[in-house]
């Protein structure tokens, strides 16, 4: 028992280092890369952006910097890419969403966006307020407040103080319950909506997997989509204005 106790510290020990480690190198290729970028030099401070993205560490300003770079190369399509990245870990970056607008607007594909209704806007919004880890961290935040009210509320001294104690300590547990299940929603509104940027200059969409239905439609890189499906290699997307068809996954960058 006690030997498995000592391989598994261990073990716990040496991926704590090599996370460390990988955040220790991610953070030198990032000021790196932004030494490169000021300095105008942007094919260089994309090869450090992208050493320091190798290296698995999630960082909305690595996301952020990448699309700057790869928007000063012209490459409009990855550009989107690192952009809705960095807004799917930070949705609240403005200078992201400007960004984005700008790539978009060199695309040669322009959808009319089929309008929504005030409730699914509304929705939508605070949904996608913060990531569902930072939903998490609200709602144990809530939560401890929540314990905090009932343990002041057992030791209350008149009843006056215990019933204040009391409802506070309902209130937070229910924001506590209300931020857990936006989490769960944001969670599962990404699992269910998997974003994606083509980055293939033209692509033509069938009306099934493999080409083996008719051709529907081209569309062309920089087109942002909504992964439906997946079958043998091949993909169901849905176009901004609800158009549907499959296409090789490999034309894809999944966000």
């Amino acid at each position: 028992m006690k030997k498995h106790f000592a391989i598994l510290s261990l073990l716990c020990w040496f991926t704590i280092g090599l996370f460390a480690n990988n955040q220790s190198l991610a953070k030198e290729y990032f000021e790196q890369g932004n030494t490169f970028y000021t300095n105008g030099d942007y094919q260089s401070a994309l090869q450090s952006y992208q050493s320091a993205d190798s290296l698995g560490v999630i960082s909305p300003e690595l996301y952020y910097n990448l699309g700057n770079t790869y928007y000063k190369l012209q490459n409009y399509p990855l550009a989107i890419y690192y952009y809705k990245k960095a807004l799917k870990y930070n949705p609240g970056d403005k200078s992201a969403r400007q960004n984005l607008e700008l790539a978009r607007s060199k695309t040669i594909d322009k959808f009319e966006v089929l309008p929504q209704s005030l409730f699914t806007k509304m929705w939508n919004k605070l949904l996608l307020l913060t990531t569902a880890q930072n939903w998490t961290y609200i709602a144990l935040g809530f939560l401890f407040l929540a314990f905090a009210g009932f343990v002041l509320y057992r030791f209350g001294q008149s009843v006056t103080v215990k019933r204040l104690y009391f409802i506070l300590g309902i209130s937070l547990f229910t924001l506590s319950l209300l931020a857990a299940f936006f989490g769960y929603e944001n969670e599962k509104y990404f699992s269910q909506n998997k974003e994606a940027v083509v980055v293939a200059p033209t692509i033509d969409v069938y009306s099934e997997p493999a080409h083996k239905g008719s051709k529907l439609f081209t569309i062309h890189e920089g087109v942002e989509v909504t992964v439906q499906e997946e079958l043998n290699g091949y993909v169901k997307i849905k176009l901004p204005n609800d158009k549907t068809g499959w296409i090789d996954k490999k034309y894809l960058m999944i966000v």
